[in-house]
């Protein structure tokens, strides 16, 4: 199976690796370079519908954080795509997700253009992107 930069998933129980154990929904971003197994998948995981956050449109390299203020392409309005937060697991373990509906492949993408301002933010954090997952991405 192959995964496309650009594609959006849908984990209706995600859980931070470092979490306390809380599971949430989430939608995630492939932010690799377009391949198949036995390749990591790396995604990058997006909170929606945030208030009050203090962030400006676009990149925000400090907090780490790509913000958008309202709706761009597939992402509803006040989403937060959190750089610290960078994941990658075997191709094969998505398949393996997606097959048994625990997670959903959406067939949404976000737009070209957004995507652009999303890989030039992750090559302005690049200490903050795992050292195994750097080439994957770039």
């Amino acid at each position: 199976m192959d995964f496309v930069r650009g594609e959006i998933l849908f984990d209706p129980l995600f859980e931070y690796p470092d979490g306390d154990g809380v599971k949430c929904k989430k939608l995630l971003l492939v932010v690799n370079k377009n391949h198949c197994s036995p390749e990591d998948v790396v995604t990058i995981p997006a909170k929606r519908n945030i208030r009050n956050y203090p962030y400006k449109d676009g990149c925000n390299e400090p907090e780490s954080v790509f913000y958008f203020s309202k709706q761009i392409g597939f992402y509803r309005a006040t989403s937060v795509i959190q750089f610290i937060s960078i994941i990658g697991k075997p191709c094969g373990w998505y398949e393996e997700m997606i097959k048994k509906k625990r997670i959903d492949r959406l067939n949404k993408y976000t737009t070209p253009d957004e995507l652009g301002r999303i890989i030039n933010c992750l090559k302005r954090v690049k200490d903050d992107i795992p050292e195994e997952y750097y080439d994957l991405i770039f």
